[in-house]
C-alpha cells in the first residue's frame, strides 16, 4: 500500500492511493492562506470547499458511481 503523510495547516493528513491526488492537493493549496484543520467540522468544510473545485478545475476527476448504477443512462 502506498501511504503518505503530509502537513496541511496544523494537521497531519494521511493519503493512500494515487499520487495524482497529492498533486491536486498541492496545486489547490498553493497560494492559499494556511488551512486550519483542528476539528471534524474544519476538516468537513475543507473537503466541502474542495469538492466543487475538483470538478471545475481538474477535468480528469470524475464522480464515482455505485456498482448498481448504469453508466450509460
Amino acid at each position: 500500500m502506498n501511504l503518505r503523510l503530509r502537513r496541511i495547516g496544523n494537521a497531519m493528513v494521511a493519503g493512500a492511493g494515487w499520487g495524482l491526488y497529492d498533486n491536486i492537493l498541492d496545486d489547490y493549496l498553493k497560494g492559499k492562506k494556511p488551512v486550519r484543520l483542528s476539528t471534524k467540522q474544519d476538516l468537513f468544510l475543507f473537503f466541502k470547499r474542495l469538492w466543487p473545485v475538483l470538478h471545475e478545475k481538474y477535468s480528469f476527476v470524475k464522480n464515482q458511481f455505485m456498482r448498481t448504477q448504469l453508466f450509460f443512462i
